[in-house]
């Protein structure tokens, strides 16, 4: 069977099923998106084929609160603008326990779905109570992010290209009113650039740039009060 197939049958199901999601295809992905006020969500679901096998499992489920990424692009140096990302969270706590049931979901006939299906709208209708709209809040994302040390900040997934991603999170935590916190991610950061070309040699020359970027971001990040 072909991949426009079971994706017809996946969005007809879903445009019935919860009607609240919209849907589209990017590549071998099918995205569902809720959009509000004040964030959109997507829920990812990847098509893979080999040969007569099918392959299903969740991919790039994220959420983008709008003003608060506004907010965080206009503290980026021009520098680094472009290793942003939109995602303000891409992962979830107990993500692997949710996604579980439904994860590489193999078949070779279209039929399977129909069993499959409920399954997949359970997740999404859990995603979507659980994570989707408590996570909407900057007061929410923050907490989440402040269980981890900042050696641990890579189990927070948030968009973009180093060094914005935990730029993100100092601001997220900041705004989020984890000051403790906050302060342990600021002074890693800076670490983490000032040691950057020992750790790299053949990229040593960025570390001025990386500097200099981060006293930009720092500066107009302590001018927000908080």
């Amino acid at each position: 069977m072909k991949k426009k197939e079971v994706f017809d049958k996946i969005r007809v199901y879903f445009n019935n099923e919860l009607p609240q999601f919209k849907s589209k295809i990017v590549s071998d992905t099918v995205q569902f998106i809720i959009k509000k006020d004040d964030y959109i969500g997507t829920i990812g679901i990847r098509c893979q084929s080999f040969g007569t096998l099918n392959l299903l499992s969740p991919n790039n489920d994220s959420i983008t609160i709008f003003k608060l990424e506004d907010s965080f692009r206009n503290l980026l140096h021009d520098s680094i603008i472009l290793r942003n990302g939109e995602d303000t969270l891409a992962s979830w706590p107990n993500y692997y326990e949710i996604m579980k049931e439904i994860r590489d979901f193999r078949f070779t006939d279209i039929g399977a779905l129909d069993d499959y299906l409920p399954k997949l709208k359970r997740y999404m209708e859990q995603l979507e109570q659980e994570f989707l709209i408590p996570f909407s809040d900057v007061n929410t994302i923050a907490k989440y992010i402040a269980q981890y040390p900042y050696e641990d900040h890579l189990k927070v997934l948030v968009g973009g290209q180093f060094p914005v991603p935990i730029m993100k999170k100092i601001f997220i935590l900041k705004v989020g009113n984890q000051k403790d916190v906050c302060a342990e991610y600021n002074k890693g950061l800076k670490k983490t650039i000032d040691t950057y070309g020992l750790r790299y040699p053949e990229k040593a020359d960025k570390v001025p740039i990386l500097q200099e970027s981060y006293a930009y971001f720092i500066e107009r990040l302590e001018a927000l009060g908080h």
